[in-house]
């Protein structure tokens, strides 16, 4: 069981900063070996939701900030390895997908998931909507869900 909090960036302590990002390149680079540019600029308007253990630990991530009047993206998703196979996926995109349709009700959720997570996006009521594209040297495939 994590406990979740929301957070604007300008509300992020240094640690947090620090542990989503810390978080972010173990799996993303070091694990998956995928070279690529994560300070993109967009965590400044970013709502960033953290799932932290018993002990403190962040544990899962994810960030989502709206594209434009219409669309929202949930992206930088994350779960440290030892909790994966738990259901934490499921639950965090859960957390993420609730408070898109409470802040942005209208807008449409945009995601770029990893080809190989599509199952699992669909059972969230994501839909396919492009052909597989090489991503910093991962497969990925553009999915929404609408409002």
């Amino acid at each position: 069981m994590l406990d979740w909090y929301w957070s604007d960036f300008n509300d992020l302590t240094l640690n947090q900063l620090y542990e989503l990002l810390a978080l972010r390149s173990q799996v993303f680079v070091v694990e998956q070996h995928c070279f690529y540019q994560d300070l993109d600029g967009q965590d400044q308007t970013s709502h960033h939701l953290l799932g932290y253990d018993s002990q403190k630990i962040l544990q899962a991530y994810l960030r989502c900030y709206p594209i434009d009047s219409h669309n929202i993206t949930i992206g930088r998703v994350v779960i440290a390895a030892t909790q994966r196979q738990q259901g934490i996926g499921k639950v965090l995109m859960t957390h993420a997908i609730d408070f898109c349709r409470q802040q942005y009700p209208n807008h449409r959720i945009v995601i770029h998931a990893q080809y190989r997570l599509i199952h699992f996006y669909q059972e969230l009521q994501f839909t396919a909507c492009s052909e597989p594209f090489d991503q910093a040297g991962i497969l990925h495939i553009r999915m929404e869900r609408l409002p």
